[in-house]
């Protein structure tokens, strides 16, 4: 197995390893980190121990204190073990001062397996690879965004915007903070939509009139 590989010039490059952590403690576990500068990387997180089998594939980037997370492709069969992501800022330096990389660890005992796939090209690095480690939010950090239930299955996620030059289409959209509030189009219920503020509808194209319901 290749566990690294460069080639010169603006193309991709292996940098692989693999860790592994025995988690006993529910909390968030740092499974990665980086420096000052720019970072791109393709990580999965997972764990093999019966009733569970969790599986995470994310891309995550940061670039002098901006950046995020996209899971591209997660599923579990039972209990849950790894429904978290995030990053953390340095707030003594947020632009230099670098990026933690965290997964939430839940319903202990189980072993986490942490594969770095290695995304980076020409001036982009890769982040810092060690075993998985208990740190929760350490003193002078602070979470920068984060993606939740993100190991249910066929999750496709973003810490930041999801856009469609054309459409995006689905049965029914529901509220991230509350799945009681939700709009179905297609349904002929009296409860279509459920809203819990008021709405505000217009201008009228023809009179230029609004409607306030709420």
């Amino acid at each position: 197995m290749i566990d690294s590989l460069t080639i010169g010039g603006n193309y991709p490059r292996v940098n692989t390893g693999s860790y592994t952590a025995a988690i006993t403690t529910e909390g968030w576990w740092t499974i990665g980190s980086y420096g000052s500068g720019r970072m791109a990387d393709t990580i999965i997180v997972s764990d093999l121990d019966s009733s569970r089998h969790n599986y995470v594939r994310f891309h995550v980037t940061w670039s002098y204190g901006n950046g995020g997370i996209t899971v591209v492709q997660s599923g579990r069969h039972g209990v849950s073990t790894i429904p978290h992501l995030r990053v953390l800022y340095n707030t003594g330096n947020p632009t230099y001062g670098g990026v933690k990389i965290q997964v939430y660890c839940h319903n202990p005992n189980f072993t986490l397996y942490v594969r770095y796939l290695g995304d980076q090209i020409d001036g982009w690095g890769s982040s810092d690879r060690f075993s998985p480690v208990l740190e929760n939010t350490p003193s002078g950090w602070a979470e920068y965004n984060r993606i939740d239930n993100v190991n249910e299955q066929g999750r496709l996620a973003s810490s930041g915007w999801v856009t469609s030059n054309s459409q995006m289409r689905a049965p029914v959209y529901y509220d991230l903070n509350d799945t009681s509030y939700y709009v179905d189009p297609h349904s002929t219920s009296d409860s279509a939509l459920r809203i819990r503020g008021g709405a505000l509808h217009g201008p009228n194209p023809t009179w230029g009139a609004y409607l306030l319901v709420g």
